[in-house]
């Protein structure tokens, strides 16, 4: 599943623009929430479920393995 914030935005039945809105207006920014539910679940599927570095950064929308090895570096 996409983690874009247009098919988050899809899925929640918002525009783009209205999803941006009501973060802001909670102080919140969707990269970062994002950023932040793929961290939990790199954990989870790393340590718990034992997903190869490959099959997470798949999972978690990555555009390729490098991008969500510089990601978990930065988390």
């Amino acid at each position: 599943h996409s983690l874009s914030v247009d098919d988050i935005a899809g899925d929640v039945r918002l525009t783009r623009r209205t999803l941006q809105r009501r973060l802001q207006e909670q102080n919140a920014n969707f990269a970062q929430l994002r950023d932040s539910v793929r961290f939990h679940y790199a954990i989870k599927y790393l340590i718990d479920d034992h997903m190869s570095v490959d099959a997470v950064s798949k999972a978690l929308d990555f555009s390729d393995r490098t991008s969500f090895t510089n990601a978990f570096k930065r988390w």
